[in-house]
């Protein structure tokens, strides 16, 4: 019975990753039309009266708690590129963390802790809030892939025999620091194994992942979707192999399951989204957003 309940708890977290990469699937979806259709300020106002209308739903018919977290990000993405015009730079990461910082302590003073339902929403919101920031460090590879991925190999090294703190705010502090510094050394021992066939960087990838989530175990399900983002961008348009790959999985041992499932189903959302968009077909987009939602919904009023 322990046993039954503890893969029940291990597949709702495997779940609740995939919506989570979902939603910043869709976001940046949506950040790339409103670039071609809509100015700046007329895409912010757009998602904060979205985010408002929300807001105001029932929540004890379909609570949107994904289409929340989707419009918050979007907004946090817009607010971005008005305060930051230069995103990844050397002069904007102070801004940008500080950015973050502020809707993460505007989350946290906006829900109950005696409520444990919020308690995980604001917890799935605030992973979304740290996969968004994870490149803030990205521009520093122009100073030597080596030495920064050695310094957030080092780094790692240090947060994961260290204990975080309990605190709420400086832990996600923690957080955002553990998982720029993993998306460092993931991207960097990537970009340091440079290959001219296209099988070995598929290995290489897999191979990347399956050594840092042994380094990083907390850190797991976004080495998933680091490389899912990866794979989808070195071969593109094979949603139907990875679906099989779905099928064929629990042939794979019980400690590569959950990883390589989520890796598989963000990709096939990825090549989805990013066919929607090279299609032009952005209303396309809608049925992929409701069903996301819907299995949120379902998923979270099972648990």
């Amino acid at each position: 019975m322990a046993c039954n309940q503890n893969c029940y708890t291990v597949s709702n977290q495997a779940i609740d990753n995939i919506i989570t990469s979902a939603s910043l699937i869709i976001v940046s979806a949506l950040n790339a039309w409103t670039d071609a259709y809509l100015g700046l300020i007329q895409g912010l106002c757009f998602a904060f009266l979205l985010f408002a209308i929300i807001c105001q739903c029932r929540q004890d018919d379909v609570r949107p708690k994904l289409l929340k977290r989707i419009c918050l990000l979007y907004c946090n993405m817009e607010l971005r590129r008005l305060f930051i015009p230069d995103d990844y730079s050397a002069t904007s990461i102070f801004t940008n963390i500080l950015l973050a910082m502020a809707i993460a302590v505007l989350m946290i003073a906006l829900y109950d802790d005696s409520d444990a339902a919020k308690n995980t929403d604001l917890q799935l919101m605030l992973n979304s809030l740290l996969y968004l920031y994870s490149n803030t460090m990205d521009f520093s590879f122009e100073y030597g892939t080596f030495k920064i991925t050695t310094c957030a190999f080092g780094m790692c090294a240090f947060f994961t025999s260290s204990k975080p703190p309990e605190n709420k705010i400086l832990g996600f502090i923690w957080n955002l620091l553990i998982i720029i510094n993993t998306n460092l050394l993931s991207t960097g021992i990537v970009s340091m194994i440079q290959s001219p066939f296209i099988e070995l960087e598929f290995l290489e990838i897999l191979t990347a992942v399956c050594i840092l989530r042994l380094l990083l175990p907390s850190m797991e399900s976004y080495l998933a979707y680091l490389a899912a983002l990866q794979l989808a961008t070195l071969i593109p348009g094979m949603p139907t192999v990875f679906f099989c790959a779905i099928l064929w999985i629990n042939i794979l041992p019980l400690s590569s399951q959950r990883w390589i499932g989520e890796m598989c189903c963000t990709y096939i959302i990825a090549s989805i989204t990013a066919s929607i968009i090279r299609n032009d077909q952005i209303f396309g987009m809608i049925p992929v957003l409701v069903l996301t939602h819907y299995i949120d919904y379902i998923i979270e009023t099972n648990k």
